[in-house]
C-alpha cells in the first residue's frame, strides 16, 4: 500500500504543477486537471518532482499515500498524453460503424442502436 506513496511522481518539462494547500494543479498540452488532497495526505514539487507525505502510518493513512500518488501520476499523463479507450467487440453478427461523431452498432435488434 505505502510502497507505491514513496515513489516520486516525475513531471516533465511541458507540464505545469500548482499546489496550494490542499488543492493540486496540472496543467499541460491537453489540458488541466484538479485535485484536492484529503487533510491526511500532503504534496510538494521540488525539483520536477512531486513528492506526496502522509501524516501518519496508520492503515488508511498508508492506502490514501498510494492511492493519491497513482492519481497524481495519471493526471499527468492525461495532460500530456491524453486517455484512450479501445473497444473489441466480439460475436457472431455484430458490426459496428462510425458515422461521424456517432456510434451505430448492429447488435441483432431491429434497428441500431
Amino acid at each position: 500500500m505505502s510502497r507505491i506513496g514513496i515513489r516520486p511522481v516525475i513531471v516533465p518539462k511541458e507540464v505545469k504543477v500548482d499546489i496550494k494547500a490542499k488543492t493540486v494543479t496540472i496543467e499541460g498540452p491537453k489540458g488541466k486537471l484538479v485535485r484536492v488532497l484529503p487533510d491526511r495526505i500532503s504534496a510538494e514539487f521540488k525539483d520536477g518532482k512531486i513528492l506526496v507525505s502522509r501524516v501518519a502510518n496508520t492503515k488508511i493513512d498508508k492506502s490514501l499515500h498510494g492511492l493519491h500518488r497513482a492519481l497524481l501520476v495519471n493526471m499527468v499523463k492525461g495532460v500530456t498524453e491524453g486517455y484512450v479507450k479501445e473497444m473489441e467487440i466480439i460475436g457472431t453478427g455484430f458490426r459496428a460503424a462510425i458515422q461521424g461523431n456517432t456510434l451505430n452498432m448492429l447488435l441483432g435488434f431491429s434497428h441500431p442502436v
